[in-house]
């Protein structure tokens, strides 16, 4: 609201986040800055929010692009050698939404192809996490965590096909909100044939996600007044009683002690708010191997004219979806919605630890053949992937810290299209804890 008010320039908040990345170079978030285009951007914040314009609630914050979208006139490297050289001459229809409400700072770190769920790549220095560097931020939108965390950015854009955005919020210490299917248009269209990618964002709290996904989809209106129906009106309203599943262990992961007792502790802050909590196994009836094909199709639809330009696991992976049509991959993910849908049941929602590991240290895996590394990466997101699958709503909330020093996060999950009453439940536990 200081931006609204006058108290504060757009400007002078981009002089302030580029100051600071500098001072914070080490952490890795940013592939590249550019300070000349953030400070034209910011300046037209200002005339606009001088002359009263309607404008997104979040307009004129800094923000930036992850790297796997690209930007007019930019390099958009994808976190890979393949696309080192790579200029795209037009914005991409994400950066088109961002750009109309953030002065975008640079390009964010991305894991290559943003396969991994941490983000180390042949091009640049890993990408560190700010409460411990020689640990992960995380993946594929650890850039976008490790700015956020550091204090560089207030919000950051993030995308999500397996946990991308909501294991490096997790931990990084943030709030993480992956969209369900179809609250915005698909933009990866063709290259994501079961819809498992969506974008969001990574916030410090829950109603600034709110009010970035708002403006997103295209909604104008000062933050004190967010439009009936909005995501952040949503978020500010009250939540009927819940039933809600509890889990805490998967067959793909053993849990950190400090992540499962942060699970039970917001289990017992919610039954405190009066919904009814029970414990229940994971979904047992989707597998890494049900997974592979979809992520290994979309992966190799990205055209590449050599692969030995790729790291070991990106090159794995893409090998996963050879011999998948559109056609295959969509029968395949359909059936393995109707398990997901079938496990679910009747409940309302579903809390457990957004991660089923702890942040890794950097370079854990570097030495590691490409199928090794991606079963190396499986406990991170055994609690995430089964959710782009179902395509349901899905957020990480920051749940302390465990006894390192590192955050650790619960994941709330929803069916999709009820992003909204997610948000509030969300707020909920984030007020309580």
């Amino acid at each position: 609201m200081a931006l609204r008010r006058g108290e504060v320039r757009s400007v002078e908040l981009v002089e302030q986040a580029l100051a600071h990345a500098e001072v914070h170079d080490e952490l890795a978030p940013w592939v590249r800055r550019s300070p000349r285009s953030a400070l034209a951007q910011a300046r037209r914040f200002d005339r606009w929010i001088r002359a009263g314009r309607t404008l997104p609630p979040l307009a004129g914050l800094p923000g930036g692009m992850k790297d796997l979208d690209p930007v007019a006139m930019g390099r958009t490297q994808f976190g890979s050698r393949a696309f080192r050289w790579l200029v795209t001459p037009t914005d991409g229809p994400v950066t088109k939404r961002v750009r109309a409400m953030q002065p975008i700072l640079g390009k964010l770190q991305t894991s290559e192809l943003g396969i991994l769920p941490v983000t180390e790549t042949d091009l640049h220095p890993p990408t560190r996490n700010p409460w411990n560097p020689e640990r992960s931020a995380g993946g594929s939108s650890g850039g976008s965590a490790a700015a956020v965390a550091a204090g560089t950015l207030p919000i950051a854009q993030g995308s999500d096909g397996g946990g991308s955005i909501r294991i490096p919020a997790a931990l990084c210490g943030l709030f993480g909100h992956k969209a369900s299917r179809g609250l915005h248009p698909d933009f990866f269209g063709a290259y994501d044939a079961a819809g498992l990618s969506v974008a969001g964002c990574l916030a410090q709290t829950v109603e600034d996600a709110a009010a970035w996904m708002d403006g997103f989809l295209g909604q104008t209106y000062a933050p004190d007044a967010p439009t009936p129906g909005s995501l952040l009106a949503q978020a500010r309203g009250s939540v009927p009683r819940l039933r809600i599943r509890l889990v805490t262990s998967s067959s793909l992961s053993n849990p950190p002690e400090a992540w499962v007792a942060a699970t039970l502790r917001a289990a017992e802050l919610l039954r405190a708010a009066g919904h009814e909590v029970a414990a229940a196994p994971m979904i047992e009836d989707v597998s890494v191997d049900d997974f592979l094909p979809l992520y290994g199709f979309l992966m190799g639809s990205i055209p590449i004219l050599d692969d030995r330009r790729l790291q070991p696991c990106s090159r794995y992976v893409r090998s996963c979806g050879k011999g998948w049509t559109r056609k295959r991959v969509e029968a395949h993910a359909a059936q393995l919605v109707g398990r997901v849908d079938a496990w679910w049941g009747d409940v309302d929602a579903v809390l457990t630890p957004t991660c089923g590991a702890e942040a890794p240290r950097i370079g854990a895996w570097r030495d590691l053949p490409g199928d090794e590394v991606f079963h190396a990466a499986v406990p991170l997101g055994a609690f995430t992937a089964g959710f782009n699958i179902g395509g349901h709503a899905a957020a990480s909330v920051p749940m302390g810290l465990d006894g390192q020093g590192l955050p650790v996060g619960v994941q709330l999950v929803m069916p999709k299209g009820q992003d909204g009453r997610l948000l509030a439940l969300c707020r909920v536990l984030e007020a309580a804890a």
